[in-house]
């Protein structure tokens, strides 16, 4: 019995040893005699410096053609300057370079379509890739962690980019998408934290999950006509884009899709029918909402953009969602229109240096619950230091109604062929003031505050 298990771990040991069929010139191989195939595979030693491997090695007096690298040959080479694959060889299995930490440069066979997942992946010093003029298809992971990659130009033939290929490319600067890609996937430029410039094909259809999450130096992209999807965290976090064109042709925008971006404005075209929640929170940048084609703003969607100072709600919204302007702390004037009917939990929480707040409805809006602890959380407590604008045939109600009766003043307004607001006091140029109250003022005001001129509603800071 001892003799049996001896000789089984010996010969265990043994296959383990030599797993490979000839070493030739420093590169191991197995044999496929029946293709007369040659597969690069991995050897005893691991290899270094720069490597070229040949389409045909002779082998027991038998050419036999290199036709296949596999899936471990090369994985966590640490020494690998530059490796070069001949034209012979057909198929590369996945994670084939992955971790070959030193390796700068990469020659690939020209007639290659697709490349393995995780070909590159961790090749941290990689700069010069020479991909296949043919190449169609960029697999997940491909090239992700390549931190020293600055540059690569994507063939021509090129039909599909996938999840991760780029992801977390740190030196990337700029990327340029060929005419004929369709599909990009999800995350796949990712953490590109000095990707500046990227140009989209147009025959790409949507912008999927966190294709550019962190992109933190993105500030020149355009978006295709025929784009219809932006899809969850698509620019999450791409804190230099300032200013982002949505086409007509685009239907749906997902959650977080530019939360925590730059942008200092944004459109949102009437041809799209849903969007998703927490769009643009914690947008610092972002300092009015001039339109907004839905009647509901949903849940979280400016929570923390700490640029808005003068908050106009648009006419046509009806429902302010739970959370929607939490953690605007710097806005000092709300005016919520007389459509407005629904306002939900902490919509307005930690807006501690709000002053003035105008609501144009004579019937108290709704809210939620109607429980009067619910809505101080609304305000954060602050709304004891600010002053309640109302229509003057409103406010004993207003005054008489928990939690409304607890801001720190409650006046009258008419709000009579008001139509816009304007934010600059740059554009007050008429010679006649009016209060909202319409009370004509002799000169121009010099104070703050909310003041009508040629029927708007301005705004002086």
């Amino acid at each position: 019995m001892k003799n049996s298990l001896f000789t089984f771990v010996f010969l265990l040991v043994s296959i383990t040893a030599n797993a490979y069929d000839a070493k030739i010139n420093g590169i191991y191989y197995n044999i496929n005699p029946v293709e007369r195939a040659a597969i690069v595979t991995k050897g005893e030693v691991n290899y270094q410096g720069d490597i070229n491997l040949p389409s045909t090695i002779t082998y027991n007096g038998n050419e036999y053609t290199v036709k296949e690298i596999d899936g471990d040959a090369f994985r966590d080479c640490m020494n690998i300057q530059s490796l070069t694959i001949p034209y012979s060889v057909t198929k590369i299995a996945d994670n084939a370079f992955w971790g070959c930490v030193s390796l700068r440069k990469l020659v690939l066979p020209d007639h290659m379509e697709k490349l393995p997942e995780g070909m590159c992946a961790f090749c941290s010093q990689l700069t010069d890739v020479h991909l296949p003029s043919h190449l169609r298809n960029i697999t997940k992971a491909a090239f992700s962690q390549c931190t020293s990659l600055s540059s690569i130009t994507l063939p021509e033939d090129l039909l599909e980019i996938e999840s991760q290929a780029f992801l977390d490319c740190t030196s990337l600067a700029s990327i340029v998408i060929p005419h004929h890609v369709g599909t990009l996937w999800e995350w796949a430029f990712k953490g590109c934290t000095n990707l500046v410039s990227v140009r989209l094909s147009d025959n790409i259809t949507s912008v999927p999950k966190g294709c550019f999450d962190s992109c933190l130096k993105l500030s020149e992209i355009t978006l295709p006509n025929g784009i219809r999807y932006i899809g969850k965290e698509a620019f999450l976090n791409c804190e230099s884009l300032t200013r982002l064109d949505i086409p007509n042709s685009v239907t749906e925008i997902d959650d977080k899709a530019f939360s925590g971006s730059g942008l200092t404005s944004f459109n949102i075209p009437s041809s799209v029918t849903r969007i998703g929640q927490y769009l643009y929170m914690g947008c610092g940048q972002l300092t009015s909402i001039l339109s907004w084609p839905f009647g509901s703003i949903p849940y979280c969607t400016f929570k923390d953009c700490t640029g808005l100072v003068d908050l106009e709600i648009p006419e046509n919204v009806t429902h302010i969602g739970p959370f929607a302007f939490k953690g605007c702390s710097n806005i000092q004037t709300i005016i919520i229109p007389n459509n407005t009917m629904w306002i939900e939990q902490a919509a307005f929480e930690n807006c501690e240096n709000v002053k003035d707040v105008y609501i144009y409805r004579e019937k108290l809006p709704s809210i939620y619950g109607q429980d009067r602890d619910r809505f101080n959380s609304i305000w954060g407590g602050y709304i004891t230091n600010a002053t309640l604008h109302v229509p003057a045939s409103a406010i004993e109600v207003y005054r008489s109604t928990k939690p409304w009766s607890e801001f720190g003043s409650i006046v009258a307004i008419e709000g009579t062929g008001i139509e816009q607001v304007s934010r600059d006091k740059s554009q007050v140029t008429s010679e006649e003031y009016y209060m909202l109250d319409g009370r004509k003022i002799s000169s121009k005001p010099t104070a703050k505050g909310v003041y009508i001129v040629n029927g708007k509603k301005v705004i002086l800071r």
